[in-house]
């Protein structure tokens, strides 16, 4: 996994090298302590890092730089999926894309798959192959990426996407969807569709009965009664 806050994740007393290796003390069969100072040099390599920083504290580090070496830790264990919780929220734009950039390259380099869980829509375009969308912690819509974006079907999705800036100057805008009502407490969510509060497309169905959930890979689905492109066919 791959956290938020590239300095609150990592021990401030250990060095690179041993919060890299870190991993290794419990997973003690996949690197033989022979090997694991050369294994982190190349893992500080394979991030953009020199096999010289191994010996200094995250104190001396940048913030992307401290990002680079919680990647490092998380591909310390050869893993097939790694977690990312908002890893680039923390950091300046600039940092933000060549840390993106990154993480597309160790995608490519050693067939990784990513959990991404983000807020910035611009972010998930980006990297994402197939995007899920959540209210009040279920799923609302999942599908490819590009159909999402440019075909939602849930009113969650459309009114989220209105909200985000267009980053082409005279780009397509979107109508800006301004939601009404109070967000309802997750611990007790109103009976049938969680959404139904705010939801301007409300029916009386949607207090009864909870829609079917989205579809899996790889089709595109919404967990809605009344999905918008079905009512703008009607």
């Amino acid at each position: 996994m791959v956290f938020q806050d590239p300095f609150g994740s990592l021990n401030p007393r250990l060095t690179a090298a041993e919060l890299i290796g870190e991993p290794w003390l419990t997973h003690r069969s996949l690197v033989a302590a022979s090997r694991r100072a050369a294994r982190v040099r190349e893992l500080l390599e394979m991030v953009g890092l020199r096999a010289s920083d191994a010996r200094r504290l995250p104190h001396e580090f940048s913030g992307g730089q401290r990002q680079r070496i919680g990647i490092a830790r998380a591909l310390a264990l050869e893993p097939e999926v790694i977690v990312c919780d908002e890893p680039v929220s923390a950091l300046d734009l600039s940092v933000q894309a060549q840390v993106l950039n990154l993480l597309c390259d160790l995608r490519d380099e050693l067939g990784l798959s990513y959990v991404f869980i983000p807020h910035d829509l611009s972010v998930v375009r980006h990297l994402a192959d197939r995007v899920a969308v959540m209210y009040l912690g279920k799923m609302v819509e999942s599908g490819p990426t590009e159909e999402v974006y440019e075909r939602p079907l849930h009113p969650y999705t459309e009114a989220l996407l209105s909200a985000a800036p267009s980053p082409v100057a005279g780009g397509r805008r979107r109508q800006r969807i301004l939601l009404t009502g109070e967000l309802p407490s997750p611990a007790d969510p109103p009976s049938g569709c969680r959404f139904r509060t705010r939801c301007p497309r409300v029916r009386d169905l949607c207090a009864e009965t909870a829609p079917t959930p989205p579809p899996g890979a790889p089709l595109h689905g919404a967990a809605c009664h009344f999905p918008l492109e079905a009512a703008s066919a009607a």
